[in-house]
């Protein structure tokens, strides 16, 4: 039996797609466990939120995780509707958001994390990262919708279920390095890094196994 498999090109719009999600899961992950200690902030069409812990802006957060999972979930398991639409809603949001903060504050829109040392500009990189996304998503949903419709949800395998409780299983290891020594950055460094790799080994943990047609 044949089981569907992203296309190249699908693979590197949900990695990117992944990428872009990084900034729900990893505040997300931090005000849940990091609590009131934890400030979070970011800006959509240069409008500003954010918080400190489960503030009430968190929702946002517990909305754009939904979303990426959802995204991500139906992408690597059988690209069927309605995540077409969800994919170029996800990416014009991005890119509308990213341009139109370019051009309000192009000095103030840049890419800040305090744990890692990260800070650099994204006046220019923004908009074109995503709006080259934006073309490729396009281009795919169009390509694929063409396409005569025979998906089926490809099946679970032991290897998916074990990978994923791998990844759930971090979530306690990650509670600690977070919620205590508030004064050992390493240790935060560590749960950054953890949370970020955890985030983006999602979509292979539930990613298709099995045999293409024709393979031996």
């Amino acid at each position: 039996m044949n089981t569907w498999r992203p296309d190249w090109l699908l693979r590197i719009l949900l990695t990117w797609t992944s990428l872009t999600f990084i900034l729900a899961w990893l505040p997300f992950v931090r005000c849940t466990f990091d609590g009131a200690t934890y400030n979070w902030g970011f800006s959509w069409w240069g409008i500003d939120v954010g918080g400190s812990g489960i503030s009430a802006h968190f929702l946002l957060l517990v909305v754009e995780v939904g979303l990426g999972v959802a995204l991500i979930w139906l992408g690597y398991r059988g690209a069927r509707k309605p995540f077409h639409w969800l994919l170029i809603a996800w990416h014009t949001a991005i890119f509308t958001s990213f341009t139109t903060i370019s051009l309000l504050s192009p000095e103030e829109f840049r890419f800040r994390g305090d744990t890692a040392g990260v800070d650099f500009s994204l006046a220019w990189v923004g908009p074109v990262f995503t709006g080259g996304f934006l073309v490729a998503s396009i281009y795919w949903v169009v390509r694929n919708l063409r396409k005569p419709d025979q998906r089926q949800c490809p099946p679970w395998s032991r290897w998916n279920t074990i990978w994923l409780a791998c990844l759930i299983g971090l979530l306690p290891i990650q509670f600690m390095l977070f919620r205590f020594d508030d004064m050992n950055w390493n240790s935060d460094l560590v749960g950054v890094f953890i949370t970020i790799g955890q985030w983006m080994l999602f979509g292979d943990a539930i990613r298709p196994r099995g045999k293409l047609e024709g393979s031996r």
